[in-house]
């Protein structure tokens, strides 16, 4: 059924709504959060290095009187460490989230009669 009625209306709601009325909402809100927190922590890990290979390189240089040399090897040494490292974290805290997040299935236990 096409929806012709304007969004925020009752009927659009009803008549487009998806199959997620048997989920519940709080725990997806909650497991959303958690995703964009991690995506939150893997951009600021990423900026603390190459920023922190920049002041590095810097620092270097002036004192080894080679101004672009260190500075620039440091850069670009930092961009694929960053890389492994958001990519390290991203994997581990995702793995954290969907294990917590995944319900306890116990299945029920048949004992045996002798």
């Amino acid at each position: 059924m096409l929806c012709r009625i304007f969004p925020g209306d009752a009927q659009w709601t009803k008549c487009c709504s998806t199959d997620m009325d048997n989920r519940k909402p709080q725990a997806d809100y909650m497991q959303n959060m958690a995703l964009a927190t991690v995506a939150g922590q893997a951009g600021c890990v990423t900026i603390v290095l190459i920023i922190g290979a920049l002041f590095a390189g810097m620092y270097l240089d002036t004192q080894l009187d080679t101004h672009p040399l260190f500075t620039l090897g440091l850069i670009l040494v930092s961009v694929p460490v960053s890389l492994y490292a958001m990519v390290r974290l991203m994997l581990s805290s995702v793995a954290a989230i969907k294990h917590d997040s995944s319900p306890a299935e116990k299945s029920p236990t048949k004992e045996k009669r002798s």
